[in-house]
């Protein structure tokens, strides 16, 4: 071993583009003795400290150019990204407000904002080098979009029998809904034996005519959020054809609010039954005719029995003054 350190040493070290070499020791040293091992621990020494010699680095910069748009009453989290410098970071608002029930926490803009609005600001970001940088924000609080059945409908001519599940976008505590959905009946029939609901915990009711599907979907436990696909039906072509369906939906959220979307060109009033209800006439009716209300979802059987009863009734009374002639004295 002494000999090979006489003979040739090399030593490598590489940190932060620093580059020491060690080889060949020329003659007359004596690597095989003190001096030598002394010699290669000197340059292991110094490797390691120009190892932590701190070169120039990135450029500290925020790399988030916007933020997303901000919902009334809705939780909001954005994050503040930097690039660059020398961590931890440390932010600021430096000019303009955050909006309502927003605020800056560790690099996020975080909370609940309470008002609608566009604001203006700067964010100062400063590192471990005590190096600053800034960027200027605008934030939007807007109104949630409201929500909305995407059919996503086959963009391509189908000739054979097909599946559409149309998914509930945008959902925010919704209750329930119903829509009415039509298609051309001389190019489409419905599969009788395809609609299904797509989720448990649901009540699904449904009507249908010849080219028209009538449906009520209620939430049973826990509203609906987000995106939700919760039933399917199945359209056989009479001719190859591309798809085109309307819709006309009613939303009902469980704080008792209605929104109402439409999907393709209007109905044709003459043939098709509106299925909206004003508001106004919901507040005069009782709670357990509103197909949307959970509470108002009975036994079918039930139903039948007390239909048969009401039916029976009739026929045992019969006219009721032809009973009071027939039991005078």
């Amino acid at each position: 071993m002494a000999n090979l350190i006489t003979n040739f040493v090399k030593v490598i070290f590489m940190s932060n583009k620093t580059l020491i070499v060690a080889k060949k020791i020329p003659s007359p040293f004596n690597l095989s003795g003190p001096i030598g091992l002394w010699l290669v621990l000197g340059i292991i020494f110094l490797g390691v400290a120009c190892s932590e010699i701190k070169t120039p680095g990135e450029v500290l910069r925020i790399s988030t150019s916007s933020f997303k748009d901000a919902y009334i009453e809705e939780n909001y989290d954005a994050i503040i990204r930097v690039i660059g410098g020398l961590s931890p970071y440390s932010y600021e608002l430096d000019k303009g407000q955050l909006p309502e029930g927003l605020r800056l926490e560790n690099g996020r803009i975080v909370g609940i904002p309470t008002a609608e609005g566009r604001v203006n600001f700067t964010i100062v970001v400063s590192d471990a080098n005590l190096s600053k940088t800034f960027q200027d924000y605008s934030l939007n609080v807007i109104n949630p979009p409201p929500a909305e059945l995407d059919f996503r409908l086959p963009q391509t001519e189908m000739r054979e029998r097909f599946s559409i599940r149309p998914k509930m976008n945008y959902a925010r505590h919704i209750q329930g809904f119903r829509t009415l959905i039509t298609w051309d009946k001389a190019r489409f029939s419905l599969a009788e034996d395809s609609i299904k609901s797509s989720k448990a915990g649901v009540a699904m009711v449904y009507q249908l005519a010849e080219n028209s599907l009538a449906l009520d979907i209620v939430a049973l436990g826990e509203a609906f959020n987000g995106q939700q696909e919760l039933f399917s039906f199945d359209l056989i072509p009479l001719e190859a054809s591309t798809v085109s369906l309307q819709a006309r939906t009613e939303f009902r959220s469980s704080e008792g609010k209605h929104s109402f979307q439409q999907v393709g060109e209007p109905f044709d009033t003459d043939t098709i039954t509106d299925i909206t209800t004003d508001t106004t006439d919901d507040a005069t009716n009782d709670a357990t005719n509103d197909p949307l209300d959970p509470d108002a979802i009975q036994d079918p059987d039930a139903s039948q029995e007390t239909k048969d009863d009401a039916n029976s009734d009739v026929q045992t009374d019969g006219d009721p003054t032809e009973n009071d002639e027939n039991n005078e004295p």
